[in-house]
């Protein structure tokens, strides 16, 4: 876990600047770690359905609605079944004998239900094996929370996760998922305090819970980890396809989401959007986006192969009109008095190339920008004649304060 600094300039225009920070601290995503030793132990139990309690059945649905599941072989999902239901069961002993897997995929089995189940909240990221030769016989899972504070904890879980969906009722899919990032957003606190402890060597319980969706609904704090699950699976019970996906930005452990709009796949990094300092406000750099802005500073490392994320119509930019692809004294004119009537304190314009963007810091500097003003200042009867901004420069991206 590291502190990523983002390319962010705020400069100032003949007043105090409104800071636009973005600036993200990532944690590295933890693949299991394996204890490994040969032993001749008895037969161990695979668990079923029926081991299952019945609140922790009812909150964890079958492995086969699960993308990451649909990519394995049929041997590997048969271990990650008998993992997810022993799991489910607070199994002491997992029995994957006869799976006939090895080492390598069981980190492949084991990573791929993490990603796919944000629901097991109550496991550590990592567990002990027995092997026989070359193939994992047992696994012993570590638990987070004991059974009985763990069904409490779903408890508080499915009325957090039924009272948004009674709030989303009736809205489209995309209208779903700006509600899930602005619930997110507004009500969850970069957990700096457990980033400074795992920077010290100091892994506490508060860490591994803002890692957990329950860690970001319930304590309401979180890092990019929990920010991640949460979405995904809050989103998925709303029925919309969403997948957590981890990786690294600028060689830095990271997370954020795939979410698929319209049969089509879009970027969303929840994490990167929320403010991280005092007095800072939300951005949507990184809401709706396709590859091509991923991959600037996202780059992907799952053990089987994601959809391809081309999601155009969606992203934030586009839909709500603050999208510009030519620089036009007109078109900015608009946008502001949009944003403006809207009640908004800022505008954000992604440019879509880097010309238009040059343009748009070049008006700025020259303060040419405030011709751009018209509309807003003829509706109040106010002149600019301050301006303060903030600029994301890896996605083309200006903040301007109204």
């Amino acid at each position: 876990m590291k502190k990523k600094g983002f390319s962010i300039i705020t400069v100032i225009i003949c007043a105090a600047a409104c800071i636009f920070m973005l600036g993200n601290i990532v944690t590295e995503f933890v693949i299991p770690i394996f204890k490994g030793t040969v032993a001749d132990l008895p037969e161990g139990k695979v668990y079923t359905q029926e081991d299952i309690p019945l609140a922790i059945r009812e909150f964890v649905s079958p492995a086969e609605e699960r993308y990451a599941y649909t990519k394995l072989e049929p041997k590997q999902q048969e271990a990650y079944k008998r993992l997810l239901n022993g799991i489910s069961a607070y199994a002491d002993r997992i029995d994957i004998k006869s799976c006939g897997i090895t080492m390598d995929e069981l980190k492949v089995v084991y990573s791929s239900m993490r990603n796919d189940f944000p629901e097991l909240f109550w496991i550590y990221n990592n567990c002990e094996v027995y092997s026989s030769g070359e193939n994992v016989t047992d696994c012993l899972p570590s638990y987070v929370y004991g059974k009985n504070d763990t069904i409490r904890m779903i408890g508080q879980l499915e009325q957090i996760e039924n009272t948004m969906e009674a709030r989303v009722a009736g809205k489209s899919d995309y209208e779903k998922v700006m509600f899930v990032f602005n619930y997110i957003i507004d009500s969850t606190q970069y957990d700096l305090d457990s980033y400074n402890d795992y920077q010290s060597g100091n892994l506490t319980e508060s860490l591994e819970s803002s890692c957990n969706i329950y860690g970001t609904l319930v304590g309401r704090k979180a890092l990019c980890e929990g920010y991640s699950k949460t979405v995904q699976f809050l989103l998925n019970g709303m029925g919309i396809e969403c997948l957590y996906v981890t990786g690294k930005s600028e060689g830095e452990g990271h997370a954020w989401n795939y979410v698929k709009l319209d049969g089509v796949y879009y970027g969303l990094d929840v994490t990167w959007c929320d403010p991280k300092s005092e007095g800072d406000i939300k951005s949507y750099a990184y809401c709706l986006v396709d590859y091509n802005t991923l991959k600037i500073n996202h780059e992907e490392d799952v053990p089987y192969p994601l959809p391809d994320c081309l999601g155009g119509r969606y992203n934030y930019y586009r839909y709500n009109g603050y999208e510009l692809s030519t620089f036009s004294v007109s078109t900015l004119d608009a946008m502001f008095y949009k944003a403006y009537v809207s009640g908004n304190s800022f505008v954000e314009i992604h440019c879509t190339t880097e010309t238009v963007y040059d343009s748009l810091l070049h008006a700025i500097e020259d303060q040419t920008i405030f011709d751009c003003f018209n509309t807003i200042e003829a509706y109040t009867g106010k002149r600019y004649e301050t301006l303060n901004y903030g600029v994301i420069e890896d996605v083309w991206t200006v903040r301007i304060g109204l």
